[in-house]
């Protein structure tokens, strides 16, 4: 009998596994559905990193999963792995993810992991994201690191 629930070393469930590998989208829907349907399995589960099945689709851009886990109601939008990192820290490399969060204001724009970067900050050098952030309305682009450093500096 298989257990869902189950955790490897890391503290990963399946569904994290799952959404580090590849698939396509209509796949990820289903296997959504089918993890959703099993009482056992925490949709939201936390690894040894603190990362949510979330945190890890959107790292590596499985946004069909994340759209529907982003749709439960147990969503957690202010969710941060244990190194303070937000969904936008972990979207900083997924455009279409990061366009859907400055343009439905739904993550907070400036948080700041424990190092004190934003997602600004982490996507110096990647011209599509940082003009993506650079267009939200809430946006403070004078924020300071732990180090004293604005993006201008990084």
């Amino acid at each position: 009998r298989i257990d869902p629930s189950m955790v490897d070393h890391n503290g990963n469930t399946a569904l994290h596994v799952w959404l580090m590998g590849e698939a396509k989208d209509d796949i990820d829907a289903s296997v959504i559905k089918l993890f959703k349907s099993h009482p056992s399995v925490n949709m939201f589960a936390t690894n040894n990193n603190g990362e949510t099945p979330c945190h890890v689709a959107a790292a590596f851009k499985r946004n069909t999963a994340f759209f529907e886990l982003f749709q439960l109601k147990e969503f957690d939008s202010k969710a941060c792995d244990s190194y303070g990192n937000g969904y936008l820290h972990k979207s900083v490399r997924n455009t279409e993810l990061l366009t859907h969060f400055v343009t439905k204001n739904c993550a907070d724009i400036n948080l700041q992991n424990k190092e004190g970067e934003t997602a600004l900050m982490q996507a110096v050098g990647n011209e599509s994201s940082f003009s993506i952030l650079m267009k939200s309305p809430h946006l403070d682009p004078n924020m300071k690191d732990k180090h004293g450093n604005t993006v201008l500096y990084k």
